[in-house]
């Protein structure tokens, strides 16, 4: 059944932070805000020369007492990418640090693959693991990649049902390709979605192709040139050919937030509210110190979420992404525990 959506992306704010997936772990302080409307107004992106160190690993001093640590699930991310891989092509990769993903990554590849590299994108309190997308070539404006989701991660957890709310959350800006040229932001883009299936595989389809005999659909984030500026993040709804092809068929959320420039990234953050007949989308740019803020971008379409299943993204030019996660919570989508 379709339903109409809203999406919002809003800043965050940390509390204290235990846990780990299989090959990353880290503890780190992390308060909880508990709501959506966080004070804090610091957007700063900071640049993408991360060193790649992973701060959140070390010794263990937590306390173990943070309400957002203990065992209640909805703590934890059910969907953890660190894109912790050997350096190079995305294809086919897999490992041991991720959760609630299935099989490996199928990616563009070949001439001007979707690549990693080995550092993170550091941003703030934000807890890291393993590497990044980046270095990314110019002349390539086309799917990037896709990957399954387990249904013990989303469906199962009736956080695809009516009346659930449902967190994500995703580093995302404008790198550099690998002789150090800065991206093009007129033309650099990234979108990521999740979907029923994959973005399309030809040079500008930032359209999901079709599951089936359903037609192709997703829900997410878009960075580029919107309504003439560059550097917005806003909300989106993909869909199907059938709707228009290159973006002609995205629908586009509001903007109020700030824009990135070059080499620049930041932590973006997603509140869908599933409902009977709406669903709300909405996007937070949290600072760096993990303060919540308001919505930048908010979004009311008509999806079927039921069918869900794809995490995917497609590029244009050299931009970088990382720290892919999904949940119950906003405290579990800014790290406050990657594995249940």
């Amino acid at each position: 059944m379709q339903r109409r959506m809203t999406v919002s992306l809003a800043v965050l704010s940390l509390g204290a932070l235990l846990g780990g997936a299989p090959g990353c772990s880290w503890d780190f302080p992390l308060k909880s805000t508990g709501s959506d409307t966080g004070t804090g107004s610091d957007t700063s992106t900071g640049s993408d020369t991360s060193t790649g160190s992973d701060t959140g690993t070390g010794s263990d001093t937590g306390t173990g007492s943070d309400p957002d640590t203990g065992s209640d699930p909805g703590a934890h991310a059910v969907i953890y990418e660190p894109f912790d891989y050997a350096v190079g092509d995305l294809h086919l990769q897999s490992g041991t640090s991720e959760i609630g993903l299935l099989g490996s990554w199928s990616a563009h590849s070949g001439e001007r693959p979707t690549t990693v590299v080995e550092t993170s994108l550091a941003y703030g309190a934000l807890p890291l693991c393993g590497g990044s997308i980046g270095k990314l070539d110019f002349g390539v404006n086309r799917f990037g990649g896709a990957r399954s989701v387990s249904a013990s991660a989303l469906a199962s957890t009736g956080l695809l049902a009516s009346g659930a709310t449902l967190w994500f959350s995703l580093e995302m800006g404008y790198g550099r390709d690998g002789a150090g040229n800065p991206a093009n932001t007129l033309n650099a883009r990234l979108a990521f979605a999740l979907a029923n299936s994959s973005f399309a595989p030809g040079n500008y389809q930032y359209w999901i192709t079709k599951d089936g005999l359903q037609p192709g659909s997703g829900l997410g984030v878009t960075l580029g040139y919107i309504d003439a500026v560059p550097g917005r993040i806003v909300a989106t709804q993909f869909r199907d050919v059938a709707s228009g092809d290159f973006i002609d068929g995205n629908v586009f959320g509001d903007f109020t937030g700030t824009t990135y420039g070059n080499d620049q990234h930041g932590l973006i953050v997603g509140k869908i509210v599933w409902g009977d007949a709406s669903d709300t989308i909405s996007l937070y740019q949290p600072d760096t110190a993990m303060n919540l803020g308001a919505p930048i971008s908010k979004l009311t379409v008509s999806v079927d979420q039921s069918q869900y299943d794809t995490i995917t993204f497609a590029r244009s030019d050299p931009v970088v992404m990382d720290e892919l996660r999904f949940g119950a919570s906003y405290e579990a989508v800014i790290g406050a525990s990657a594995q249940p």
